[in-house]
């Protein structure tokens, strides 16, 4: 991942790049479809030392985000 400013002395503006934004974009256009409040993937979750049968997150059928080849496991919660 990369955060910065870019652009040039007339238009500045921070912004960040990368394989983490994309797929956490694509997760949230994805959390239009499902009736959870919050959703996350597997890897999120482990990363963040959270286990989602203990912490009430219900596994949601894995997806296939755009642009990518491999399937993603997904956790939802309702609030």
């Amino acid at each position: 991942m990369f955060s910065g400013v870019v652009g040039n002395a007339a238009r500045l503006e921070y912004s960040v790049f990368g394989d983490a934004v994309n797929t956490a974009s694509r997760l949230e256009q994805h959390s239009k479809t499902v009736p959870q409040i919050i959703i996350a993937s597997a890897a999120t979750l482990t990363v963040a030392g959270i286990e989602p049968a203990r912490q009430r997150w219900v596994a949601l059928p894995p997806v296939t985000l755009r642009g990518r080849s491999k399937v993603i496991e997904i956790y939802g919660r309702e609030g």
